[in-house]
């Protein structure tokens, strides 16, 4: 049996999986979601903050992959997984966002950080519309929670 040295503590080739599944970021790669004129979720985008037996930070890096019309997206909490509110997040620069509204040019992307050093909130999602109503977006959104 081949032993590890591991977080301060022998391991062995059995338990060594376990360890890395619990230390392995969260990580939700949503199909591309075409954007409407008003906010729907971008299915498959919801990070349940339970799945991790450590202390976690939520990130989304979204892109618009239509290639001709903004979109506009927030990021929402809920601690039941049915009742989400619209939360604070930072964008790639570092400022401060509302939750709501952060628009994201064509062909270009978006960072969200939606945590410092915790979750707050035990559920995460993206929703996303049109810029301009009428005029459809594609949101490609990576989540993880690390």
């Amino acid at each position: 049996m081949t032993t590890y040295l591991n977080l301060g503590r022998l391991t062995t080739e059995a338990n060594s999986a376990e360890i890395l599944a619990t230390l392995s970021p969260i990580m939700v790669t949503p199909n591309a979601q075409t954007s409407t004129s008003s906010y729907v979720i971008v299915s498959g985008s919801t990070i349940d903050t339970a799945q991790a037996n450590h202390l976690v930070s939520i990130h989304y890096r979204i892109r618009e992959t239509g290639g001709t019309n903004g979109i506009t997206v927030k990021v929402q909490g809920s601690m039941d997984g049915t009742n989400f509110t619209d939360i604070t997040a930072q964008d790639n620069t570092g400022t401060a966002q509302s939750g709501v509204d952060v628009a994201v040019s064509a062909s270009s992307a978006a960072t969200l950080f939606c945590t410092g050093a915790t979750a707050s909130w035990r559920y995460y999602r993206v929703m996303v519309k049109d810029t301009v109503a009428s005029s459809h977006g594609q949101a490609t959104v990576i989540g993880f929670a690390k």
